[in-house]
């Protein structure tokens, strides 16, 4: 199992525009890492960068200490940007998840295996027979989850998780993230807008601001012993910074 994913002062630049400036971050193994920052803060980019599924400008990304390249990162990652879940509408459920799986060489019985523990641990399995095209916005997300998890991947990269979830399915969602990493030592990292989301399920919160990383903190420092605005103001000046 691995240990630790981590960036090394990473920057991204697009043309002329700079996503990523020299940003250095740390997902230990065991711990759920969240990204927080305004809309174009760098959070996506850094989630693809870390993933393999964009090449940094500069600097590196390495697993456990070893400088690994985007493909090797692509295999021991699973990923998913909200809103995009990578299904075909005319295939049930269950025919997605077994065609994914078959992409990333997993073989039939260790598919069926992983498809019936991850939609019971994600309350789908009635769901697995039908079309894409017949079900909610919620549960398309909870089997498009399924779909990146079926290679077991040892790293977990969500950005909006709970992306068309209702306020039932987001509990279920988060509690899955963190029994991901609390009870199966994997390495978790999501971004999300939802504030409340992130404290209630992350142990270490980063925060971007313009593509550079102001500031790094426990959750537990965040919510003990403090109100929910309270905690969302000392983010807020958290992630000013020195910017």
């Amino acid at each position: 199992m691995l240990s630790e994913l981590r960036a090394e002062h990473v920057s991204k630049s697009f043309s002329t525009i700079c996503a990523l400036d020299d940003v250095g971050v740390s997902a230990p193994a065991g711990r759920v890492l969240g990204l927080l920052g305004q809309n174009g803060a760098g959070k996506s980019t850094l989630l693809r960068v870390l993933s393999g599924a964009l090449v940094p400008t500069a600097g590196v990304v390495l697993l456990d200490g070893e400088t690994s390249s985007p493909s090797f990162l692509r295999r021991k990652t699973g990923i998913l940007f909200g809103g995009d879940t990578g299904l075909y509408e005319e295939l049930t459920a269950h025919e997605n998840i077994l065609f994914h799986g078959r992409l990333r060489h997993v073989d039939d019985e260790r598919i069926a295996r992983r498809e019936y523990e991850l939609a019971e641990a994600l309350r789908v399995s009635e769901y697995l027979e039908r079309r894409v095209s017949e079900l909610s916005t919620g549960t398309r997300q909870k089997v498009a989850i399924i779909r990146v998890l079926i290679h077991d991947p040892q790293a977990i990269i969500f950005d909006e998780p709970e992306a068309g979830l209702d306020f039932s399915a987001v509990r279920t969602v988060l509690q899955f993230l963190r029994d991901q990493a609390h009870e199966c030592s994997r390495i978790v990292i999501i971004s999300s807008h939802s504030f409340g989301d992130v404290l209630e399920v992350t142990d270490d919160i980063a925060i971007l601001n313009h593509g550079r990383l102001t500031s790094i903190v426990e959750t537990r420092k965040l919510t003990e012993g403090h109100s929910l605005q309270d905690s969302f103001a000392e983010l807020e000046r958290l992630a000013i910074g020195d910017a």
